[in-house]
């Protein structure tokens, strides 16, 4: 987009950089940042599998030798000074603590997991965490279906990214882009819970796949390449014995040429 409608892309970019810039928080600036890493790490796309492994290596390495669990390094992060990530860190220290209160089919009351809650909804702290805030409504159960949905939405792109000669580059990129966003998506999903309209963004993004996906039969067909054999149509034709049958060769019609039925 930015080499074809320079202007446009340069307003959608401005127009992003704005918001996360107005909001103020460290959350939208992460994502932000999340983003662009992710699409910047195009170039050494071939390296992909190495960095994922390497870093699941190294996460798993910090937890046993961390005093706290890894997930408090969401605590260290404060970009924009007064952020919450001690609450995000403790709400996922809460929820292993009480993984027998929700597990199985979830639960109606949290407000006993934080020394705080919120005033609207008396029964719960604040669940600032969309994988636990599914399993506190549908148990575990729910948060795998999630999981899952991501995991399958990044392998589809990956098979799409490698099919040779199928997309050109620019595609490639594109779909590349998309799997940033979902990443993007499914990192920021650890910090806050998605309710209401922002939901649309993400579940909006996984609709339109199979779109993006298909790009290039969308281009065959434009080009009046179906990639099918032709096949005659055949004309459905009355049986003598009032039967409808497909053409002079149906079963029917060769029994009653042959005298038998």
């Amino acid at each position: 987009l930015l080499a074809k409608r320079r202007r446009l892309a340069i307003a959608g970019i401005s127009a992003a950089v704005v918001v996360v810039y107005a909001s103020a928080s460290s959350g939208p600036i992460g994502t932000l940042g999340i983003s662009l890493g992710a699409v910047a790490f195009w170039r050494f796309r071939q390296y992909l599998k190495p960095a994922v492994y390497g870093t699941c290596v190294l996460l798993f390495i910090l937890h046993f030798i961390k005093e706290r669990p890894i997930w408090y390094l969401m605590a260290l992060l404060d970009l924009v000074g007064g952020s919450t990530g001690w609450h995000r860190a403790r709400l996922i220290d809460e929820a292993v603590k009480h993984f027998d209160e929700w597990w199985l089919t979830g639960t109606d009351f949290t407000r006993h997991w934080m020394p705080y809650g919120l005033t609207a909804v008396p029964e719960h702290c604040d669940l600032t965490n969309y994988y636990i805030h599914l399993g506190v409504i549908g148990g575990l159960p729910l948060t795998i279906c999630l999981v899952a949905i991501i995991r399958r939405a990044m392998k589809d792109l990956g098979s799409g990214i490698r099919e040779a000669g199928e997309r050109s580059e620019e595609e490639e990129f594109a779909l590349w882009c998309v799997g940033s966003a979902i990443f993007a998506h499914s990192i920021t999903f650890l910090s806050i819970s998605y309710f209401d309209q922002i939901s649309m963004f993400f579940w909006g993004l996984l609709g339109g796949l199979t779109g993006f996906l298909a790009l290039p039969d969308a281009r065959r067909i434009e080009n009046g390449d179906t990639g099918r054999d032709e096949v005659e149509p055949q004309t459905p034709r009355l049986d003598p014995t009032g039967r409808w049958g497909i053409g002079r060769h149906s079963p029917r019609a060769e029994s009653i040429d042959h005298g038998t039925d």
